[in-house]
């Protein structure tokens, strides 16, 4: 409680005795203001509790044919916020451990009741539960972080455009106006930032002049995160007055680091003094964001090979062929149409035989035979293929099975 401050108390007590003594009591404690409400019932102390406009409440243990454990019990089933101080005429140790199982604040006996002891009671009750009431505020907020990053994880989509979804939600949920995430070249041991939230400016700021901060790579590595909780005299930011004139006050980055390999970095800004669980709530997402990272670099390099590969064989001047097991084409680069003159889309699908001179047929046929029944690993020949014109044309084949990953035959 802070001084000159105003602290709404229930009491539920059936005795007026008991209740005149509590807020002469509560007169008595300096610097605080309290506001008393009293109430005699059971009934009247549950639907007063579950208003929940109290800071605290003092509940006797006796309150006619219930008591103050039921009505307890009862408001924390329904809800009720304000914590509860249960008082007893007697000290008996079963009611105290009772009461406290029940999950009240404190246990008080009336007769030995000061305004000092109230006070303290009291004040550690509010604390306590305002304690409480942050810890679940900030596990809910963890939660739809990790919800939110996993959400992101999951789309179908660039690494870019994933990850800048993951920066917002650092930003939102972490109260940090710049967030940002970088993959490691280890190559050039540099960091690339590939996504970025900047909320600076009315958004004016590009994430490329958001100065940079001096780690060390080995620690970080190793998976050490980094809190710089006061920027302004830190030599690790490469440009204080950067920080000065955006109020920044704090730093924090994470490691992204897989099978030992460090594959990025996780990184904010922040105008409040982060909390030294910060690094750690940004590590509550770091495993699935490297993994992500890593695929995405996978399909990257996939895509790349795939490209240079397509460019090789559609500029190639030597035909690339595919047949099945029953020797019709299923793949024909466009040197097809070039040689021969056929177009490629109309031939896949028909046998090969077709487009050899007769007097080739048989022989191809038994070297075709021969590959698909695995008698032969590969073949290179000479032989006269027919063209669109009707003209002969001698090609160079090389030739071998097409085999799954488990040796099954493709073609």
């Amino acid at each position: 409680m802070q001084a000159g401050s105003i602290t709404k108390v229930l009491l539920v007590e059936d005795d007026e005795d008991d209740y005149i003594l509590t807020r002469a009591l509560l007169t008595e404690i300096p610097g605080q203001q309290f506001v008393l409400d009293w109430v005699k019932t059971f009934q009247a102390g549950l639907e007063a509790l579950c208003h929940n406009e109290h800071d605290v409440a003092l509940v006797d243990y006796r309150l006619g044919a219930q008591n103050g454990v039921e009505l307890l019990r009862e408001a924390i089933e329904r809800n009720c916020n304000p914590p509860i101080i249960l008082l007893t005429g007697s000290g008996q140790h079963q009611v105290d451990v009772e009461a406290m199982n029940a999950g009240a604040a404190d246990y008080l006996v009336k007769g030995q009741l000061r305004a000092d002891s109230l006070e303290r009671s009291v004040r550690y009750a509010i604390q306590r539960r305002r304690a409480s009431a942050l810890a679940a505020f900030d596990q809910a907020r963890l939660a739809s972080f990790g919800a939110e990053v996993g959400l992101a994880l999951t789309q179908r989509d660039s690494m870019e455009a994933i990850l800048e979804r993951c920066t917002r939600a650092m930003s939102h949920y972490l109260h940090a106006p710049v967030a940002q995430i970088a993959t490691f070249d280890a190559r050039h041991q540099q960091f690339e930032v590939r996504a970025a939230t900047n909320a600076l400016e009315n958004g004016a700021e590009a994430a490329s002049q958001v100065p940079r901060v001096r780690l060390d790579l080995k620690s970080l590595a190793e998976g050490e995160p980094v809190l710089i909780r006061q920027v302004h005299n830190d030599q690790r930011l490469a440009e204080p007055q950067w920080a000065r004139k955006h109020g920044i006050i704090s730093f924090a980055a994470f490691p992204l680091v897989l099978e030992d390999k460090l594959v990025g970095l996780m990184s904010l800004f922040s105008r409040e003094l982060l909390s030294e669980q910060t690094p750690q709530e940004l590590g509550s997402v770091a495993h699935g964001i490297s993994l992500c990272i890593e695929r995405k670099r996978s399909e990257e390099a996939l895509d790349a090979s795939e490209v240079k590969y397509r460019s090789v064989v559609e500029n190639i001047k030597e035909i690339i062929f595919q047949m099945d097991e029953f020797g019709h084409w299923s793949f024909l680069n466009p040197a097809w149409k070039s040689l021969t003159g056929f177009e490629v889309a109309p031939t896949l699908g028909t046998f090969f035989l077709e487009y050899l001179h007769e007097e080739e047929r048989e022989h191809n046929r038994h070297i075709f035979l021969q590959l698909v029944q695995r008698k032969l690993r590969y073949c290179r020949y000479e032989t006269r293929f027919l063209t669109h014109d009707g003209k002969v044309r001698w090609v160079e084949a090389y030739a071998q099975p097409a085999l799954s990953s488990d040796g099954a035959l493709l073609g």
